[in-house]
């Protein structure tokens, strides 16, 4: 299975540069791009939507707004000793 370390490797840039690339989450000059996306057709490159799927999960479940709220709630109606 072709990894975007792969494909990095190919087009001679760094691992972020490809997923920015692939994304378009972010600037990567045109002749840069080009030469990802003729690593990507290259090696065949296919993304594992799986594993995209679970860190993107992981990712939201670290940015939920509503866990300080709810300790603090519980600190104040527990009795005291």
């Amino acid at each position: 299975m072709t990894t975007l370390k792969d494909v990095a490797k190919l087009a001679n840039v760094d691992v972020s540069t490809v997923s920015r690339a692939l994304n378009n989450s972010g600037y990567v000059h045109p002749q840069t791009k080009k030469r990802i996306m003729d690593a990507v057709e290259e090696l065949s490159y296919k993304p594992n939507l799986l594993i995209k799927g679970v860190k993107k999960r992981k990712k939201k479940k670290y940015l939920r707004n509503d866990t300080i709220p709810i300790l603090i709630h519980v600190w104040r109606v527990s009795p005291t000793h």
